[in-house]
């Protein structure tokens, strides 16, 4: 017999503690961009984010035996199924089957700050499986995974694991092969303890260091105000980086994206400013995206010109409707991409 436990997540609110394991792997880079971001109000979640929520939520009532919404986007639902069939049969052979499992009190044996919550956990014939629900498009690694350890140390202090334990650490990436595993030991754990407690007690002093690089600051929301990113930016910008007629480096790379992430960030907090203040920025406005319009049902649609043979081959709405047809409104789906940042002339 198998035994399913599953904590009551909210999806939204999961950053309850202060160094969540999602955290883990930029701070364990950056110390200092814990405080950085923790100074900050919190934004609204991007359409990304929402949509990997959405997914965690139907993939959780799937594998707990939950009914779905009848109005839950099918691509969404279909992302859920395959990742709940994966996991199910990955781990058939388990015992004990743990659905959004809650280690932050286990993390706070280690230090106070810690915690996070396990997308999937499995336990049975000596191994311990973690697995972490990935639905973004850059493709993240297991092997040695610090976000992994870390929900894996927590399962295992949770659940009392024995030191014989094997340690199975699991991703499910839909966008990017599917599933991918790593095997460690009990001992590494540990190692990875030591390693946690030395990455919390630097991120909790009032001057932890801060260390831009593209991957520490990618996603991090202190990135527009960091004086240490700027800096480096800056120097970057008196460099010499002429490339024509030699080869291009890693080093020179690496020091395009973090100033590309910089800008990008700039950009970005301006659209929000200027959305919020209009007059805000001297030189510069938001311009409102172009519309787009389609049919809503394009059945429909065919069935209403089909005696216009002319306006048919056109399919188009507004190919349509310059030839003076009259569309019902109840066809059309109008929509608007999003708005741009430009200089005001």
């Amino acid at each position: 017999m198998t035994e399913n436990t599953v904590d009551t997540v909210d999806h939204t609110v999961r950053l309850h503690a202060k160094l969540s394991a999602s955290r883990v792997p930029r701070v364990a880079l950056c110390a200092g961009s814990l405080l950085a971001e923790d100074a900050l109000p919190q934004e609204p979640s991007g359409e990304a984010a929402a949509k990997g929520t959405a997914i965690h939520e139907l993939a959780e009532r799937i594998l707990t035996g939950q009914p779905i919404s009848d109005d839950a986007p099918a691509d969404l639902v279909e992302v859920a199924q395959k990742y709940a069939h994966v996991v199910t049969e990955q781990t058939k052979g388990a015992k004990k089957h743990f659905v959004e499992l809650d280690v932050t009190e286990a993390l706070k044996t280690i230090h106070p700050w810690l915690g996070g919550t396990a997308d999937y956990v499995a336990v049975g014939g000596g191994v311990l499986t973690v697995v972490d629900l990935k639905t973004g498009r850059n493709e993240v690694g297991p092997e040695w995974n610090p976000q992994l350890l870390t929900y894996a140390l927590g399962a295992a202090v949770a659940l009392k694991a024995p030191d014989s334990v094997k340690v199975r650490l699991a991703i499910f990436q839909p966008d990017c092969g599917g599933w991918k595993e790593f095997w460690c030991a009990y001992p590494d754990l540990m190692d990875w303890r030591d390693s946690l407690l030395g990455v919390a007690n630097r991120a909790m002093q009032a001057n932890a260091p801060r260390t831009p690089t593209p991957e520490a600051c990618k996603y991090c929301r202190a990135r527009v105000h960091c004086t240490e990113l700027q800096e480096q930016v800056k120097e970057q910008a008196k460099q010499d980086h002429a490339i024509e007629g030699q080869a291009v480096t890693m080093e020179m790379l690496d020091a395009a994206e973090l100033c590309t992430i910089w800008a990008d960030s700039v950009k970005e907090a301006a659209k929000r400013q200027l959305i919020d203040k209009p007059n805000s920025i001297s030189g510069w406005k938001m311009r409102e995206g172009r519309k787009m319009v389609k049919w809503k049902d394009s059945k429909m649609a065919a069935a209403l010109l089909v005696s216009h043979p002319e306006a048919f081959e056109l399919k188009s709405v507004s190919a349509v409707q310059k030839l003076g047809l009259e569309v019902p409104a109840s066809l059309i789906d109008e929509t608007r991409t999003a708005a741009s940042l430009v200089r005001a002339k």
